[in-house]
């Protein structure tokens, strides 16, 4: 009896230090989460701080003497929406972030026959997580160029071209993240549904003026 006794303690002790070991593991984890979450917002909210560089000091002066559809949403409810668009955005990277960017499933959902490499990883899912970061970024940098295009040149037709391409981005960027986390994917939603709102306002701004 005594030697069982002896050997059921050593079995507990030697269970203690993989106990043991998790608390830390777990902290440096949240740590990371941590750091990604607020990495993640700052990003996001630094593109939207350097496209207010170029909208600002035009909102008052050439962009107020633009003709415009009177449907059009006044400064304070654009800067407002903006805002909150790209908090969303910033979340949504990071559920991505935290995932490492690891896709879970296809693009499509389904099976597909692929016409050459570049199709067959758009299809089964084989793209790396730099390509989805590129895309992100990509989405991102036309987000703050388009600013740039029509308050900084003040050129409302080219600025609705590069809305265009900023649509595209957006769309794919949801394509991407829907395969690695759903929820990020549809913290975008809004985003695209306001590009889609933003370009046709910018095309009627277009052809008044």
């Amino acid at each position: 009896m005594i030697k069982k006794a002896k050997k059921i303690r050593i079995k507990l002790l030697k269970t203690l230090p993989k106990q043991s070991e998790g608390a830390p593991k777990n902290k440096i984890m949240k740590r990371k989460n941590i750091f990604k979450l607020i990495a993640s917002i700052v990003i996001c909210q630094a593109a939207a701080l350097i496209g207010s560089m170029f909208t600002l000091p035009a909102a008052g002066g050439w962009y107020a003497g633009l003709n415009k559809p009177s449907w059009t949403p006044s400064g304070g409810v654009i800067g407002a929406v903006w805002t909150v668009i790209y908090l969303l955005m910033g979340v949504s990277l990071y559920l991505a972030w935290a995932k490492n960017f690891q896709i879970s499933e296809n693009l499509s959902g389904m099976a597909a026959r692929a016409w050459n490499c570049i199709s067959q990883k758009l299809l089964d899912g084989a793209w790396q997580k730099q390509n989805i970061i590129a895309v992100f970024s990509v989405q991102l940098i036309l987000n703050v160029l388009w600013s740039f295009v029509f308050f900084e040149l003040k050129m409302p037709g080219w600025a609705f071209f590069e809305l265009l391409m900023l649509w595209v981005a957006v769309a794919y960027t949801i394509a991407n993240f829907r395969r690695v986390s759903k929820p990020a994917a549809y913290l975008l939603l809004p985003y695209i549904a306001w590009v889609t709102f933003a370009g046709y306002l910018n095309f009627v701004i277009w052809q008044m003026n």
